[in-house]
């Protein structure tokens, strides 16, 4: 164990509770806690948070209580690292509202969703909120590469992450520094719970009972992986998966879409994402339409405003305007 780590043990061991009291002091404790990621919406003055933290080797647990905020991981976050954990999250008290993967979720105590630190995610946070965070390495989730895109931005609740709740806030709690073996094996039962519970939940959700709906989140995957090429297009799609363009339009047409309007998605998003990103101020909006994909600006813009009722320029300026 490093020294940081047994620090951290050694603090919750007395059941010692970490309390910011100003947006700057959350959001240093974040870029340590939860590195690469900033916070939005916070009240200037009367913000409080209190963290019971504890880190075991690779194995991050937080138990945060807080008032009303947002925090996102944006493309710029994700490019600067730390893009190999999955953040566990369960709520405890009030509503936390989860966003990725263009699914958004809303937890109600006792459910739990999970981000990926190696896309975009945003988490708004009420008023005295309370909830728990776990953060994993992808070593710990067997098969959670495969099962990903598929998992992230869902309510998932059942008997194994119940129980792994009562036993990560018993943990949290309680944890002494002399217990550290405890401390690995309940983590290591839980993980175990987990990992398995999620391959269950994955299988059910990707359709290995139905190919076709296997799929189109194949196509979905590619369209993401390729947002960025001018080359994507329903041919290029039909391609890749290895199918006619009549059986793409039909798989798209089962699930309430079409290959064009996907990608324009996809694009629009990620579009939006660059525009938003402080780190990123300087990003022109021509450069931005094009590095997304959009060969015609003229046509991009036209879309654009058609979809958001405003000129990119407007909409940039607005989201900037929010943010400060």
């Amino acid at each position: 164990m490093h020294a940081s780590e047994t620090q951290l043990v050694r603090r919750e061991a007395s059941r010692a509770v970490d309390c910011f009291a100003t947006s700057e002091a959350w959001q240093g404790f974040l870029d340590v806690a939860f590195p690469n990621i900033q916070v939005d919406d916070i009240a200037a003055h009367a913000f409080r948070a209190d963290v019971r933290r504890l880190t075991v080797h690779d194995v991050s647990l937080s138990l945060i209580s807080t008032q009303k905020h947002s925090v996102e991981r944006t493309l710029g976050c994700v490019s600067r690292g730390h893009a190999d954990y999955a953040k566990l999250m369960w709520a405890l008290n009030g509503q936390l509202h989860i966003e990725q993967d263009r699914r958004r979720v809303t937890l109600t105590p006792g459910l739990l969703s999970i981000c990926d630190t190696a896309r975009p995610y945003r988490v708004d946070v009420p008023d005295n909120a309370e909830f728990l965070v776990m953060s994993l390495p992808y070593a710990k989730l067997s098969g959670w590469l495969k099962m990903s895109e598929g998992m992230t931005g869902r309510p998932l609740s059942g008997l194994a992450f119940d129980a792994s709740l009562a036993s990560l806030v018993t943990l949290i709690q309680k944890a002494d520094v002399n217990q550290i073996n405890d401390c690995e094996t309940v983590l290591a039962s839980v993980n175990e719970m987990i990992a398995a519970a999620l391959a269950r939940c994955a299988m059910a959700l990707s359709g290995t009972k139905n190919r076709d709906q296997q799929k189109f989140m194949s196509a979905m995957h590619l369209i993401r992986q390729h947002v960025l090429d001018h080359e994507l297009s329903p041919d290029f799609l039909a391609n890749k998966l290895h199918m006619s363009k009549r059986s793409l339009y039909l798989l798209f047409q089962e699930n309430h879409s079409s290959p064009a309007t996907a990608i324009a998605d996809a694009r629009f998003e990620r579009v939006l994402q660059l525009l938003r990103d402080p780190s990123l101020d300087q990003q022109t909006i021509s450069r931005a339409a094009i590095d997304c994909g959009f060969g015609n600006l003229q046509a991009f813009s036209k879309a654009f405003r058609k979809r958001y009722g405003q000129s990119p320029r407007e909409w940039k300026s607005r989201s900037k305007s929010a943010v400060h």
